[in-house]
Formats: C-alpha cells, sequence, structure tokens
C-alpha cells in the first residue's frame, strides 16, 4: 500500500495508472489501530508518500513508528518540496520503481 495524505494524492496518482493507494486524511489522523486494520486486511508493507514539507516528513517518521509497532514494513519516499498530489505522468512514471520497491 502506498499511503498519501490527501485524497487529491490519491486521485492524481490513481489517474496515472498506480491503484493501490490509500489516504490517511491528514497525518495526524493515523494511529495505531487504523494500521492495525491495514495489517488484518492482509497488509505487509507501506510505502508512506507524503508532501516534502519539513512538518509531514516529520508526521512520517512518526508514521513509521507506528507502522513497525503493528507489524508493518514501512519505508518513506521523501520527495523535496513536491506534492503526490501535483505530480505529472512523466514524473510518475520515474517515481514508479520506488513505489513498488
Amino acid at each position: 500500500v502506498i499511503l498519501v495524505e490527501g485524497i487529491y494524492d490519491v486521485i492524481n496518482l490513481h489517474d496515472k495508472g498506480i491503484e493501490n493507494v490509500l489516504c490517511c486524511f491528514g497525518t495526524n489522523n493515523i494511529n495505531e489501530d487504523k494500521l492495525g486494520m491495514l495489517k488484518i486486511q492482509g497488509v505487509s508493507r507501506i510505502a508512506t508518500f507524503l508532501d516534502g514539507d519539513e512538518a509531514v516528513q516529520k508526521a512520517a517518521v512518526n508514521i513509521k513508528v507506528m507502522c513497525e509497532k503493528v507489524g508493518l514494513v514501512t519505508r518513506n519516499i521523501e520527495l523535496k518540496e513536491l506534492d503526490p498530489g501535483a505530480l505529472t505522468e512523466s514524473q510518475v512514471r520515474k517515481l514508479e520503481s520506488r513505489l513498488y520497491a
């Protein structure tokens, strides 16, 4: 699963052919219970793909800790000053290997 921050991030990536994207509706809205439900549903790995600003990247570190507590393998895909909801088709194609690694 690729975890993004907002619904427009999901829509943009889905429009570009990336279909396993979930939105947490803001980094303060994710918690261990919700991540645990993903684990119950069979998710084993999460790639956080959040906005590139400093505050959100700090939240990505917290999300990683929560994922590890519930037994999910996680990694962060960090893009400096970019927003997944604003990526172009060519930018998504360049990132595709990182998204599915």
